[in-house]
């Protein structure tokens, strides 16, 4: 991994999800590299960000935001197709503001999810940067971090953005859903996730921790693909190895991925999670770190001094 100088890049869109773009090189499209930045196009998003869309994580916020939906929705009940006589001037009043607010809300509220995501791609930076200072660095796809002046084209328009971009080498298979278990080493999932909390880095995303969505085959070994649910912090890492948590995400499986049912999902989790959890992750998070760390601390250095003689 290198961190490059500012450089020049004319990129065209491929794809989005749901905090990063994905882009090739528009004069070399088969270089064999794939260049992501955060998601900075609303229009690009799998799904549009809207304040009624939110997911609040703290009780109080659920539920002012309940209550703010449900004040809303009231506002336009309709009976059968035709909408309820609105009674007083006050209400038309209150309407038309409600759907003012909403606009301006909604912009705020896709402002800050920008900056969220922005946010995010640098933290997903700095642990691939960790990384790349220790023996897990062959866990994800190769990459280069680069600080780039991009021109991103999309359907016809052109847009610049200035900040950092994730080039990644382009993987020989990627694994975009539940399926294709007969391709890969089993073990690979958590043993690739060993590597990385021995360095202080996990995942927050259960779709990585299961696996083998968002991995992806290079050469014929697995790497981990989709980088953005890095993280060096062990809380996040912990919350997302919980139980109840992966039982969740392990039985929405099959109703949201209908094509994976005739996969062998109960063997291939039950596989995995003998070694995924929050005991093991406790037990190896930051051990290669530390080592380095007590190696380093170790070394002897040359001290300059200043003496007279």
């Amino acid at each position: 991994m290198t961190v490059a100088a500012p450089t020049e890049l004319d990129l065209t869109f491929t794809a989005s999800g749901a905090t990063q773009h994905v882009f090739v090189s528009t004069h070399e499209p088969s270089d064999g590299w794939v260049y992501k930045t955060p998601a900075i196009l609303d229009a690009l998003l799998p799904s549009p960000v809207t304040w009624r869309t939110a997911v609040a994580t703290r009780g109080w916020k659920r539920a002012v935001l309940a209550a703010c939906v449900d004040a809303r929705r009231r506002l336009e009940t309709h009976d059968g197709e035709r909408p309820v006589r609105l009674r007083t001037l006050a209400r038309h009043g209150l309407q038309r503001t409600a759907t003012l607010a909403d606009r301006c809300v909604d912009h705020a509220w896709a402002v800050r999810h920008r900056s969220a995501r922005l946010r995010q791609f640098q933290r997903m930076c700095l642990a691939l940067r960790e990384l790349a200072c220790g023996p897990a660095s062959d866990v994800v796809l190769p990459f280069r971090i680069l600080h780039a002046r991009c021109t991103l084209r999309v359907d016809g328009r052109a847009h610049q953005y200035a900040g950092p971009v994730l080039q990644q080498r382009r993987a020989d298979h990627f694994f975009d859903f539940f399926t294709g278990f007969a391709l890969f080493r089993w073990a690979d999932v958590a043993e690739g996730q060993h590597r990385l909390w021995r360095c202080g880095v996990g995942l927050v995303d259960t779709d990585e921790i299961l696996g083998p969505r968002n991995w992806a085959l290079l050469d014929g070994r697995l790497h981990l693909a989709d980088t953005g649910s890095l993280t060096t912090d062990l809380a996040l890492a912990r919350r997302a190895v919980a139980a109840e948590l992966l039982d969740a995400r392990e039985a929405q499986i099959p109703v949201w991925w209908p094509a994976s049912a005739g996969e062998p999902l109960a063997e291939y989790f039950a596989f995995v999670r003998r070694d995924v959890g929050e005991a093991r992750l406790g037990a190896l998070w930051g051990l290669d770190r530390a080592r380095r760390d007590c190696s380093e601390r170790s070394t002897p250095r040359l001290v300059r001094g200043s003496g007279t003689g």
